[in-house]
């Protein structure tokens, strides 16, 4: 794992542990606690739905031109953008109100456990085999350059 200097805490829980740090600085410590609370189960959905059926380990795989979706990568930042939006308000409204914010915590748990149950549902089937490289449908490329000019 990358590290920020030589000292033995990596580089992700140094921002996690400074932005909780950060945020008991500014809000009540119940304010606090739940706010962290819901961003773990939210990164922790945030993680099974990017596992979920993902065969390659990362990094051993070659890009292969055309692939790349940016359309769909700008429309889905948008609809995220939005939900987050959406997720604030509502978070801000449970936050103040316990009777609000423990059914929202649960749900949240919930939607993770059945997230983390099909996930690992489908690393034990047998169509989950680990691809180490990608493989381009072989297709034949000619440069149309003839010698007879036509």
């Amino acid at each position: 794992m990358i590290e920020c200097s030589a000292a033995s805490v990596p580089c992700k829980s140094r921002w996690w542990v400074t932005s909780a740090a950060f945020c008991f600085w500014l809000w009540p410590w119940r304010a606090a606690a739940g706010h962290l609370a819901i961003l773990a189960a939210a990164a922790l959905i945030l993680a099974e739905l990017c596992l979920h059926r993902f065969h390659r380990i990362p990094f051993t795989c070659s890009y292969l031109p055309g692939e790349s979706q940016v359309h769909l990568a700008i429309w889905g930042a948008l609809s995220l953008l939005w939900f987050i939006v959406l997720s604030v308000r509502y978070e801000i409204e449970a936050l103040e109100d316990p009777a609000r914010f423990i059914p929202a915590l649960i749900g949240l748990a919930i939607v993770w456990a059945c997230l983390r149950r099909r996930t690992a549902a489908h690393a034990r089937s047998e169509e989950a085999e680990v691809q180490f490289e990608e493989v381009a449908a072989l297709a034949p490329q000619t440069l149309g350059l003839n010698r007879d000019g036509a």
